[in-house]
């Protein structure tokens, strides 16, 4: 059976970090506390994971703000246009004043 190898979501430092975390914790016997290396990788891992989420974060709320926007234009058009079907036409130059 032949398995197709995708790209990793995170990127290669992402699963070398994962790799060398994984073979160099599978090498040590027994121990008691964490190194300093494998500290460090797992900062770096969480690194990578929070700068992702936060460009996915930043493009969700720019995106519902342009949304907003584009209500609130919507809701102004509709007001406008009920006020001239109310009042006739003719108050058009009032408004422009």
């Amino acid at each position: 059976m032949i398995y197709k190898i995708q790209k990793p979501p995170f990127g290669e430092a992402f699963i070398f970090a994962i790799i060398f975390v994984i073979i160099f914790l599978g090498g040590i016997g027994v121990k008691k506390g964490f190194s300093l290396l494998e500290l460090l990788i797992v900062l770096a891992v969480l690194a990578a994971v929070v700068s992702s989420v936060t460009i996915f974060a930043k493009n969700a709320i720019r995106k519902a703000k342009a949304t907003q926007v584009a209500q609130n234009l919507k809701t102004i058009t509709t007001s406008v246009e009920n006020k001239l079907y109310l009042e006739g036409f003719d108050q058009l130059s009032e408004i422009a004043n």
